[in-house]
């Protein structure tokens, strides 16, 4: 594994936030566990969930690698073990090898929930399109990647965004929404045939039931 260099602040940053987020989900990380390695698998189930795309970078891993230092005192973990099963997790939430395993990482997913953003943007160069995504960090700092690779003349802009304790549900509604009135441009696609002010109406709409989404 390639050695990996110390960014203090952001890796200081990321271990905080995973703090934070274990401790809201302690029922999930600790309950009926048969043993260490399911323990093991929960926590970096939970690290994955948080960081997404960015669980593989050096600041992420930086983090999870002093928080389980720090856990597992007395048990020694090799840090290319630790990213080999954050690999691992990380491919299996994004493309179940097969049915059982999707099955299984959609229950953990519903069970414990990403808190995080959803935006709407607008963009000069597509008339009546918003899009409409979610994203666990800062929504400017997505609307910024997004500008800058996109492949579009003008950059997005940030119309309105919306914290959830589940941003992924809450996006499925929002899409739901709009696609059961046929607003949705292409099929799996955050694109919607929507005014600004709909777009944010029905997000709002779901803001308001954000803590019992069916």
């Amino acid at each position: 594994m390639t050695k990996l260099t110390n960014n203090e602040e952001l890796t200081s940053e990321n271990y905080h936030m995973l703090i934070k987020y274990f401790n809201r989900n302690k029922d999930f990380l600790f309950n009926n566990v048969d043993n260490f390695y399911d323990y093991v698998g929960r926590l970096i189930y939970l690290y994955v969930s948080l960081f997404r795309d960015l669980s593989m970078t050096e600041p992420c891993l930086l983090a999870l690698y002093r928080l389980v230092d720090e856990v597992f005192v007395s048990v020694d973990i090799e840090q290319e073990d630790l990213s080999n099963l954050v690999l691992q997790i990380k491919m299996a939430m994004e493309e179940p090898v097969d049915e059982k395993v999707g099955e299984k990482v959609a229950r953990m997913e519903r069970k414990v929930g990403i808190p995080g953003y959803v935006y709407v943007l607008s963009n000069h160069s597509m008339n009546n399109l918003v899009k409409i995504g979610h994203t666990t960090r800062d929504p400017n700092i997505r609307v910024t990647e997004l500008s800058k690779h996109s492949g579009i003349p003008t950059p997005f802009i940030l119309e309105y965004h919306a914290y959830f304790e589940d941003c992924i549900r809450a996006e499925e509604r929002i899409h739901e929404i709009l696609e059961k009135r046929g607003l949705r441009v292409t099929e799996n696609r955050e694109f919607f045939e929507v005014g600004v002010e709909e777009a944010v109406r029905v997000v709002k709409g779901v803001e308001g039931v954000r803590d019992a989404l069916d």
